[in-house]
């Protein structure tokens, strides 16, 4: 038939023809006084459209026959099908050096000689990031092309990565097979944690930690979102991480950002050719910095990663190497 406004999935603006769904607004009725059919939605505002052509649709029906051998060919191709989703999501590996006097400070002669993993390409849009280490943290480092660089306008730090441009890290230490719970989506286990990364309009950094399942009984932070693409997810702790070493660079056209994650925060006790399963991700917002686009990762390329959901994805794996 037709579409009325922009579609979500895309870097759309905010206007007079977006209506984000989301905030479940949007009623489609028929006037009884005028009998005109009207649509009243909008985001920050009300706004009213009128629907016409509606008394020109004719419903129609006609009868399918589906063979036997149609019906196996289907089956054949929906296997083949999944067979190429699983090699598109299938892990990667990356190591990890030691770097030396590193810090989140914006100081790029560290990361020579630092292999870049490739989280998209695009002709505006790309992104790398570079992982390093040392006793006392993990190393990330995102170099993003972006038309409207690293712009979030928060109001809730629990939903940083609904309101803009940021980059994300995903850790976890249980290496085991996990059980899949939905399309492309794994249990969650102690230990995993979300680490979203964002700058504010005065240009103060700001962050925030998700951990699906921690161990302690008390759980002041625990937290639950619900989102069409993802359903719900629950969080045991969502608590702001704004002392985080963050270090940023914006330009015209992109963007870096630097950031030292504590071992010690984490969990973990590092030591060389220890393996962690992980991805590290960008999120692209529109180009008012007020809500989320489209989301990038390094290794997860399924179609569900794309969405800005608010669980983990499905994970590469990265091994420290050297002698730190």
């Amino acid at each position: 038939m037709d579409a009325l406004g922009e579609d979500q999935r895309s870097a759309y603006t905010l206007g007079a023809h977006m209506v984000l769904t989301e905030n479940f607004n949007g009623n489609l009725c028929e006037n009884a006084k005028d009998g005109k059919t009207y649509f009243i939605g909008g985001d920050a505002d009300a706004r009213i459209w009128e629907v016409s052509g509606l008394d020109a649709i004719r419903r129609q029906s006609c009868p399918v026959e589906v063979t036997e051998e149609q019906f196996a060919r289907s089956k054949r191709n929906a296997e083949q099908n999944l067979k190429v989703v699983a090699a598109k999501t299938g892990r990667k590996m990356a190591r990890v050096p030691v770097l030396a006097k590193a810090a989140a400070d914006g100081n790029e002669a560290k990361w020579q000689g630092v292999s870049a993993l490739p989280i998209e390409l695009g002709e505006k849009r790309s992104a790398t990031a570079q992982l390093g280490y040392d006793a006392k943290n993990l190393y990330v480092r995102f170099q993003v092309a972006d038309e409207s660089p690293l712009v979030n306008t928060p109001t809730d730090f629990r939903l940083l990565f609904k309101s803009g441009d940021s980059v994300e890290i995903n850790l976890g230490t249980e290496l085991r097979k996990r059980r899949m719970v939905a399309a492309n989506k794994q249990e969650t286990v102690a230990g995993d944690a979300r680490i979203v990364i964002a700058r504010t309009p005065e240009g103060k950094m700001v962050a925030t930690r998700y951990r699906p399942v921690i161990a302690e009984k008390e759980k002041p932070n625990k937290a639950s979102f619900e989102t069409a693409s993802s359903g719900k997810d629950a969080y045991d702790e969502v608590a702001a991480w704004d002392d985080l070493p963050m270090f940023s660079k914006v330009e015209k056209e992109g963007y870096a950002v630097e950031v030292a994650v504590p071992w010690v925060a984490l969990g973990i006790a590092p030591k060389s050719g220890m393996t962690l399963i992980g991805d590290v991700g960008v999120i692209y917002g529109n180009e008012g910095g007020t809500r989320n686009a489209i989301r990038y990762l390094w290794s997860d390329k399924s179609p569900r990663s794309r969405s800005t959901t608010t669980s983990p994805p499905r994970r590469g794996c990265t091994r420290t190497t050297g002698d730190g």
